[in-house]
């Protein structure tokens, strides 16, 4: 299933229109962009660490970048961050596409290949259609679908948040080895919590991720707080009918 929600376009004034098109125009580095995912303030590098100037929360560095997770684990155990990315360590051959990644799944090619080329073709397409300069993918594993739609040639930067340390240093680590760091940048993060101002994204997109959420309702809040006016939030999720195509 596949699903567009569109942000209504307020009115916004002249002022405040050309104070963000300005910030467009000086920003240089993405991982600037990050801001508290607590209180929404501007985050403070400190040697090893990121720090809050307002609430004082401290963001310490996992591996090559700094963990902006706020939620690990849920009060009632059912939903772990942890326990995820333990799975993923398992499971996954290092930096994989869609088409491996589904092989590995035990997913057959022609159910991967037909979800690819319906789904995955009509959200690049659409993506393509609104010429994004920011996108945000929620969710976004070892991030090889932010590299399928760098190849659209878009003039975008993408970011790409998950709760999994492994998957967001696969990630980050094939930015560094395709020279990406200028136009792309990922990072530890809940859904619940994003850490990114309002309005900074024109598409927001989460492919097979809102199954997953440990809070749904909050997880679409902050995807519509972050969505700037006249921006797209994109959802897909399997079906059972789907499962049952995979099974087949």
């Amino acid at each position: 299933m596949f699903e567009v929600i569109n942000k209504t376009i307020p009115e916004i004034p002249i002022l405040k229109k050309l104070l963000l098109d300005n910030f467009m125009a000086t920003e240089k580095h993405l991982t600037d962009n990050f801001i508290c995912p607590s209180c929404h303030a501007e985050l403070i590098h400190d040697k090893s660490e990121l720090k809050c100037q307002d609430c004082h929360a401290v963001y310490p560095m996992r591996d090559d970048g700094f963990d902006l997770r706020t939620l690990i684990k849920s009060e009632n155990g059912e939903w772990d961050a942890d326990g995820f990315d333990q799975i993923f360590r398992e499971t996954d051959y290092g930096f994989e596409d869609g088409m491996t990644h589904a092989l590995q799944a035990g997913i057959p090619q022609f159910a991967e290949e037909y979800r690819q080329e319906s789904k995955g073709g009509k959200v690049k397409e659409f993506i393509s259609s609104k010429s994004p300069r920011r996108l945000l993918d929620l969710g976004c594993g070892c991030g090889w679908f932010c590299f399928e739609l760098e190849k659209l040639g878009l003039n975008c930067d993408f970011y790409g948040i998950d709760v999994s340390p492994f998957r967001i240093n696969l990630f980050r680590e094939e930015i560094g080895k395709r020279g990406m760091e200028s136009i792309m940048d990922a990072m530890l993060a809940n859904g619940e919590s994003l850490p990114f101002a309002d309005d900074f994204f024109d598409i927001v997109i989460m492919r097979e991720v809102i199954e997953h959420v440990q809070d749904r309702e909050q997880v679409l809040k902050e995807a519509f707080r972050v969505l700037a006016p006249g921006g797209h939030l994109l959802i897909s999720t399997p079906t059972k009918l789907m499962t049952k195509f995979w099974k087949m």
